[in-house]
C-alpha cells in the first residue's frame, strides 16, 4: 500500500497523467478500495508537507528509516506548491 502511494506520487513528479490513470485502474482491478486510496494519498501528502515545512520527517511518524528517506526525497522532488495543489 505504501509502495502504491510513492509510485503514484512519482508518476505525478514525472507528469505522467496517463501512467497515473493506468496505475489507478490497475489498483482498482486488483480490488483496491479507491476511497481508501484517496484517504491514504491525502495522509501521504500531509506527511510530505510536514517534511517540507519542518525540514525533517517528524519523530511522531511511525515509519521505517527507509520510508523516512523516501519521504525526504519525494518531498524535495514534488516541491511545496505541487503538494499543496494536490491536496
Amino acid at each position: 500500500e505504501e509502495e502504491a502511494l510513492f509510485r503514484l506520487c512519482d508518476l505525478v513528479v514525472d507528469r505522467d497523467t496517463a501512467g497515473a490513470l493506468t496505475f489507478i485502474e490497475e489498483l482498482s482491478e486488483q480490488g483496491q478500495d479507491l476511497g481508501r486510496l484517496v484517504t491514504d494519498l491525502l495522509e501521504h501528502l500531509r506527511h510530505l508537507m510536514l517534511v517540507q515545512h519542518m525540514g525533517e520527517v517528524p519523530d511522531t511518524l511511525p515509519v521505517t528509516e527507509e520510508t523516512r528517506e523516501r519521504l525526504r526525497a519525494q518531498a524535495n522532488q514534488l516541491g511545496e506548491a505541487t503538494v499543496i495543489r494536490l491536496v
